[in-house]
């Protein structure tokens, strides 16, 4: 949702890039790239230029919605929803919640004001949204296609 869609790593003396792997880190999927004189990251700041080629989806998606006429109402609810997915991703990222640990039991051992905290960063998908929009773009279509790039 947040990562980019396609990323290419452009290296020094290569011809053509290399397609970052999306859910890997450049430092585990270049890791071969370091000595002992140089680590990683280092190489990758002296070797390397990075090209976002594909946003991420939920940008994405906002950019459509955009260019298809939708009310500015709405997509400031979108951005306000936008935003409080990212917030929650990144608490739960820094979190370090064990792998066995089920989110609900994890949140239950929390202390109270931590417990609250996390409980108004979780956003509970409204269906009534969902349906909405996918009624106005069945309408849409109706009208005629909708063409993307």
């Amino acid at each position: 949702m947040i990562n980019p869609r396609l990323i290419l790593v452009h290296i020094k003396g290569k011809r053509f890039p290399v397609k970052k792997k999306r859910h890997e880190r450049f430092t585990v999927q270049f890791k071969n790239r370091g000595t002992e004189h140089c680590s990683v990251v280092e190489w990758l700041k002296l070797n390397t230029m990075i090209e976002t080629v594909k946003e991420p989806i939920l940008p994405h998606l906002l950019n459509l919605l955009e260019k298809n006429g939708c009310s500015g109402k709405y997509l400031d609810s979108v951005r306000k929803q936008m935003n409080m997915i990212v917030e929650l991703i990144s608490y739960l990222s820094m979190a370090r919640i064990p792998k066995e640990t089920n989110i609900e039991d994890w949140k239950s051992s929390l202390e109270k004001n931590d417990r609250i905290m996390m409980e108004n960063l979780f956003y509970l998908f409204d269906t009534t949204v969902f349906y909405d929009l996918g009624e106005k773009i069945r309408r849409r279509y109706e009208i005629g296609p909708i063409h993307v790039l």
